[in-house]
């Protein structure tokens, strides 16, 4: 499987002496352009389990090697 990064953005929700914050940040975050990786999917009926994997570090330059895992159950609605 092959994806493309096409950016990023952090939210951020807190409190700040009680006051509610919200806050949408946009910017490079260090993340690579480029994404690979394998991916399963097993399916019953019209329900759908999946797992990826991907194969490369998240971060461009990283100080600790990362790699993304996604677990995920689908339903399909007809």
């Amino acid at each position: 499987m092959l994806s493309l990064n096409i950016g990023e953005r952090q939210k951020l929700k807190y409190k700040d002496d009680g006051e509610k914050v919200k806050r949408k940040l946009k910017g490079d975050y260090n993340t690579n352009d480029i994404i690979y990786g394998l991916s399963a999917y097993i399916g019953w009926g019209d329900t759908t389990l999946y797992a990826k994997y991907d194969l490369n570090p998240l971060f461009d330059e990283p100080n600790v090697e990362l790699n993304n895992v996604s677990l995920g159950l689908r339903f399909d609605l007809d």
